[in-house]
């Protein structure tokens, strides 16, 4: 849970250093903002502690004493160092993978809408052009899912 105060009162406040581990998707595909607390322990977040975090970077961060973080003011989040962890290069490629997941979803989700009632009205070979067509990586998954949900579900 994260704090928009603009500070805390004194003494109610521990500043901590965090790791940003980048963006994940929880079960239900929602976004997250995963981060490595002072323990080790991983902490994900329904909306970033900041913007424009860098994965593998620490920052200091003040935590309240019913584990809130603060997220505005003069406490806010503050970059410290790239971090020394051997497993920087991990948490990049986890969130390159989150953030094609999301944009294949993004591109499946716009084929659907600019294709929707057309998909019934083709060929195989209109479909094969129409899948060819998508330059993207993440527009010919979003594309391919399509196709194959409407070969299963006919929707």
């Amino acid at each position: 849970m994260a704090d928009d105060r603009e500070g805390a009162p004194f003494g109610q406040v521990e500043p901590q250093e965090w790791t940003y581990i980048g963006q994940r998707l929880n079960r239900s595909g929602k976004v997250m903002y995963a981060w490595l607390d002072h323990a080790g322990g991983e902490r994900w977040y329904g909306r970033s502690l900041m913007v424009g975090a860098t994965v593998g970077a620490v920052y200091r961060v003040h935590v309240l004493v019913d584990g809130r973080v603060v997220t505005g003011g003069s406490e806010a989040p503050r970059y410290v160092r790239m971090s020394d962890d051997g497993r920087r290069a991990t948490w990049r490629a986890d969130h390159a993978d989150t953030q094609g997941r999301i944009e294949a979803e993004r591109a499946r989700r716009k084929a659907v809408e600019e294709h929707k009632g057309d998909l019934g009205a083709m060929t195989l070979s209109e479909a094969a052009a129409w899948y060819r067509s998508r330059a993207l990586p993440a527009q010919r998954a979003g594309a391919l899912a399509v196709l194959i949900d409407y070969i299963q579900h006919g929707r």
